[in-house]
Parts: C-alpha cells; structure tokens; sequence
C-alpha cells in the first residue's frame, strides 16, 4: 500500500489523527534535514504498537469500542515494514510524507512515533491512499467519469474484469 499522508508536529491526540482529542501541543522548530534524519530510522521492518483507536480485538472486544468507554489495554508491538517513507514537501509543522508500507501498518502511528522522535510530538492531520497493490489513482475513474459513461449506457466499460483481481494469486 502507498499513502500520502500530512504529519502535523507538535500536536498529540488519543487518536493519533487530528480528529482526536489533544493531548499535548507545543511549538515545533524541525528542520528538513532534521526530518529525514529521523525518517531513516522507520525505513525496512519496525515494531509497532497498535492504537487504540483501532478495531484490532483483544478478549473479544475492539479497541476502539474499549477506548471510547475510557479505558486503554496493553498492546503488543508487532512488526510492521515500511518498504519506503519519503518527504514530499513541507515546512514549520506539516509535512507531505509518501509511505509504502506493508498490511497491517497504521500511518498514524507511524507520525505519532515520528513526532516522538522528534521530541515535540506529532499526528496524522491527513491521509490519501494513492495504491493497494496493483491498483492505484492513475487507474481510477472521477465520478463525473463515471456518471458520464453511465449516461451514455457505458459505465460497463469501466468495470475491471473480476479475473484480473486475481492475477497475482
């Protein structure tokens, strides 16, 4: 999978997303170079800590539904890779990340941690799947696209044939 996700520093939340409540907020001085410096070490396999915020089930209950009661449980690390993690863009507190990274890997997490190591904390303030495997943007329809070739009795034309799913199986 290939993100394009907005770290926004100097912010913490519950959920790790900007959409959550906050923690902590501070001024945030980080530098491009002081950046990638500290992206380097979250290239190749990590361990990650799932969040709360997620519908990982332990005991037979999803965390989210856990953490919306208030509560929190211990979570395990598990390892996670992220094949590449790249600085698009970006100044002051928000930075353009592009991220390819293996199932299971939560992009929040990673800019919660990436904030972290910064010392001034971090959350994801936006995200955009840009791939997941095979399929990416360059290959998707707007919905005015679709809307026009359903007008014209052709929105079949744009159907990916379900064998083509399974090419990689």
């Amino acid at each position: 999978k290939t993100y394009e996700a907005v770290l926004q520093l100097g912010i913490t939340t519950d959920t790790e997303d900007i959409s959550g409540t906050v923690l902590t907020q501070q001024d945030a001085f980080v530098t491009d170079t002081m950046l990638e410096e500290v992206l380097s070490k979250f290239r190749g396999e990590i361990m990650q800590v799932p969040p709360m915020y997620s519908a990982i089930k332990v005991k037979g209950q999803r965390l989210y539904d856990i953490a919306r009661r208030g509560g929190e449980v211990e979570r395990s690390a598990r390892p996670v890779t992220v094949h590449s993690i790249d600085l698009l863009q970006g100044q002051g507190s928000d930075w353009l990340l592009d991220i390819h990274c293996s199932k299971g890997t939560y992009i929040r997490s990673l800019c919660d941690d990436i904030g972290a190591a910064l010392g001034c904390g971090g959350c994801m303030s936006s995200l955009r799947r840009i791939s997941a495997g095979d399929f990416s943007l360059e290959g998707a329809y707007s919905l005015a696209q679709v809307q026009r070739a359903a007008d014209e009795g052709q929105a079949g034309a744009l159907l990916i044939p379900v064998d083509r799913l399974f090419e990689g199986c």
